[in-house]
Formats: structure tokens, sequence, C-alpha cells
């Protein structure tokens, strides 16, 4: 498995939408860990003091308290600040990142992204908060990123930078996403109306072929009944061409027949 290493960690999902809740839940539960459920940051902090989970995951907008507020109480909170907190955003609003660093966030992840994406964040985290850190400029520390250990040197401004930039970039792409999206669905909605009125003329069309061959069928026969009384009485007396215009020609007899053939195809269809 490549996850093994989380197999029975447990992981404090915080989430005031039961559907939400649910299916990062079940992507959490599929990879092995054990996962504990709050609706808001309030209930969060009272189950953390019964049980310290591993990780703390937590939308951001929730009753009560929210996901910001609940990472400065973490922070702050002696028996929990090693505890690392991932954000779990929708990538709309730039003062996400801003507000989560200024309360203590330790990673975001977007939902709707990729799950071995959640699985790696969080093994990140985990494993980064195991490593001790002394903060002092130029100083390498480890970080692990995707899974792999990194000695980075240390400027926070420049992280700070480059941690902003990637995440507007990221919040560009998404409402790039977002846009064609929607003018995938506006084209969908086109194409189904199109269909529609192609069926209502479709049957529009029907409807007016079968009326007409029903209109035209008896005064056709009328038509060739006559015809052919006139070539039964009149046969002897009348030289070819006037025989071969009221049908007494073989020729004209098989034009009849393709006449028939054609009306009959028409009240089919």
């Amino acid at each position: 498995m490549p996850f093994e290493k989380l197999k029975d960690k447990l992981v404090l999902l915080v989430e005031d939408s039961p559907t939400q809740a649910l299916l990062l839940q079940d992507i959490l539960e599929k990879a092995g860990l054990k996962v504990q459920l709050a609706v808001d940051g309030m209930e969060a902090i009272d189950q953390m003091y019964k049980v310290l989970p591993e990780v703390v995951i937590s939308d951001i907008i929730m009753p009560r308290m929210d996901g910001y507020e609940l990472c400065k109480t973490i922070k702050s909170t002696s028996e929990f600040k090693g505890i690392p907190i991932i954000l779990w955003t929708r990538l709309t609003d730039t003062q996400d990142v801003i507000k989560g660093i200024q309360n203590g966030a330790d990673s975001f992840i977007t939902k709707c992204t990729d799950n071995n994406f959640i699985l790696t964040a969080i093994d990140d985290v985990i494993e980064n908060s195991k490593v001790p850190k002394e903060f002092a400029p130029g100083k390498e520390i480890a970080y692990f990123i995707q899974g792999k250990r990194y000695l980075l040197s240390i400027d926070p401004l420049q992280i700070t930078e480059l941690l902003l930039s990637t995440y507007l970039n990221a919040i560009q792409k998404n409402q790039e996403l977002e846009t064609a999206n929607h003018k995938l669905i506006e084209r969908a909605d086109e194409l189904k109306i199109t269909t529609q009125e192609l069926r209502s003329l479709n049957e529009m069309k029907n409807k007016f072929l079968g009326m007409a061959v029903h209109d035209l069928r008896n005064p056709l026969t009328v038509i060739r009944a006559y015809s052919d009384l006139l070539v039964s009485n009149l046969n002897s007396s009348l030289d070819a061409q006037s025989q071969k215009m009221l049908g007494g020609h073989p020729e004209h007899d098989q034009h009849h027949g393709a006449i028939d053939r054609r009306l009959v195809e028409c009240v089919e269809y």
C-alpha cells in the first residue's frame, strides 16, 4: 500500500456539511485511517480534550467556531499545539491562505481534489510535525514534500512569497476551470434544447406526411380506376401514345406500382 504509514492514524475531520464529511471520511477510511467527526470548531476542541488526533482537517466556514478560530485555538493550547492542521478549502478567496497562515494552519487541500493528493498532504504534515524545527536565518531544516525528504534553507520572506504566489496561481487555475465548466454546462443545455426542437420538428413532419398520404391515396385510386376503365373500353380504338398516357402500357403499369409502393412506405414511416 502506498500509504501504509497512515494506517490506523486518527484524523479529526471538522465539517458541518454531512455530504462533504461523508465523502472525505470514505476516502480516508479506505486508506486505513481512523476518522472522528465534528460539526464545528467547538465540538472539535471538546473531542480533542478526550482523544488527541494525529492530524486535524477542518473546513473554514462553520457555525459557532470557524476553521480560522479553530486553528488559532489549537496552536495557542499547550496540549494541542503540536498537532498539525490542514484547512479544507475551495480555493475561491485569496484571504483563505493568508488568514490560515496568520492563525497557524500547517497545510491546505482543496475540495474535490485527487484522493492521492489528499492522502499525500496528510502524510506530509504528520511527518513534518515529527521533525524538530529551530528557526534561524540560513539554517537548513528537513521537510517532507509528497513523501520525500528535503533540506531547505529558511528564509521566511522567500517561503511566504512562494507560498502566496503558488496559492494565487492555484486560485486562477481553479477559476479558469470553473468558467470552462459553466460554458460546458451552458453548451449542454443548448444542445438539449436543440435536440428537443429537432425531435418536435420530426414528429410534425411525420404527422404531415401521414396526413398527405392519407389525403392523396383516395383521389389517386379514383383517377387510376377511371384510367383503367377508359383503357379497357377504348383500348382497341386508341393509338400507342394515348394508351401509354392512360396507363395501358407495361411501363406505365410499373410506374403505378412504384407510386403505390412509395405511398405505402410514407404511411409506414
